[in-house]
Order: C-alpha cells, then sequence, then structure tokens
C-alpha cells in the first residue's frame, strides 16, 4: 500500500495539507495541478491503481478550487427568483464528485420564513450533493446497465464506492432538479473591483 502525502496554496495563499498532489493558482482563469507518484511496486497494474488515487486526490482539490469560484464574493444579501436573501455564515457540506467526496464549507443564505438556500449549489448545477459531471456520468452508466452493475464499475474504473440505494435514488431526481434550476434567476452582488490573483507557487 503507498503513501504519499501533498501541500498546496489555495487562493487566498493558505497552506492546506492531507492529501497527494499541490494546486496552485498559476494566473486569474486557470488551476495548475501537480501530484507525485512514489514507485514501491514492480507491478504495473498497482502502479496504475496508485497513479488513479493520486490522480483521485488531485481531482478533489481541483473541484473544491472551481466549487469555490462560484461562492457570493461577500456577505451582501442576494436576490435569488426575486427574492431577498441575507448571509447566515459558512456550512459545511460534503460534495459527491467524479473523484471522490469533497467537503467544503460554503455560504448559507436565509429568506423569508427562516428557509435558507446555499447560492453556490445554484449557478453549479448540484443535484443534491453531485456535481454535475458526476451526476450526469451515474445516471447515463445507469440508464445502460442495473445498479448493481453501475456500483461495480464505479468501484473498478473509478475507486469510488456507491451504494445501490443512492445510485437509484440520484438517478431519479437529475432529471427533474437539473429542469427546475433552469428558471432560476440568481443575482450575485457586484464586488466594488476588479479581482486579481497573484501567483504563488507553494
Amino acid at each position: 500500500m503507498r503513501s504519499c502525502g501533498f501541500s498546496f496554496r489555495n487562493i487566498s495563499g493558505d497552506r492546506v495539507s492531507g492529501g497527494s498532489g499541490t494546486v496552485a493558482m498559476e494566473s486569474y482563469g486557470s488551476i495548475v495541478l501537480q501530484i507525485e507518484v512514489p514507485i514501491e511496486s514492480g507491478n504495473m497494474l498497482d502502479l496504475e491503481d496508485g497513479l488513479q488515487r493520486a490522480l483521485n486526490e488531485a481531482g478533489q482539490l481541483g473541484t473544491k478550487e472551481l466549487l469555490e469560484l462560484f461562492e457570493p464574493p461577500n456577505k451582501d444579501p442576494i436576490v435569488v427568483n426575486q427574492q431577498k436573501w441575507s448571509y447566515k455564515g459558512k456550512v459545511l457540506k460534503r460534495y459527491e464528485t467524479m473523484y471522490g467526496c469533497v467537503p467544503m464549507e460554503r455560504s448559507v443564505y436565509q429568506g423569508v420564513r427562516g428557509v435558507k438556500l446555499a447560492p453556490l449549489d445554484l449557478p453549479t448545477g448540484i443535484v443534491g450533493s453531485a456535481t454535475p459531471k458526476f451526476a450526469k456520468t451515474l445516471a447515463w452508466k445507469y440508464s445502460q446497465m442495473p445498479a448493481p452493475a453501475v456500483k461495480e464499475d464505479f468501484a473498478t474504473n473509478h475507486q469510488r464506492t456507491l451504494s445501490n440505494s443512492y445510485i437509484k435514488h440520484l438517478s431519479d431526481r437529475v432529471g427533474a432538479l437539473i429542469e427546475d434550476q433552469k428558471g432560476i434567476e440568481y443575482v450575485l452582488p457586484l464586488l466594488p473591483e476588479p479581482v486579481t490573483v497573484r501567483n504563488r507557487m507553494p
């Protein structure tokens, strides 16, 4: 069993640890992912499995960076479907992706009668807790084969462990939820000045 570690700097320049790759924002509009895969086996299949694990971990890091691009730029009230929503704080959500589960503290807002929403989930097309790519891929696989075969496919080919019930549940939600989100009008507060990102390599 291989073991490896990583460190990366996110957009704010903070150092984070706990995986097997490096993420650096080279310039505004691009993300650089760098991984390290130790060679600790003479078996090619084991090496390929290790490479896929490292790629999945890098994919989780990259997906988190991409999700953060859709976070509101400040704590000002926002307007969704012509209704005003006020900032309430950050709440942890675990997003399911092609590469694994991505925990993320995202902004939550409250509207009338105490109803809450996370603006990030709207423009990104999140289906429940699944990113659109993961939801689309899973739903397509389920349209081609039964849930047990989809479960085996994800475990064997993507190193992702899913339950039959989750596969069925997400597949049932994909079409309806994506259709519902098409009519949502989402307005972010404007930034006082353009965002610039300074190159900060680890």
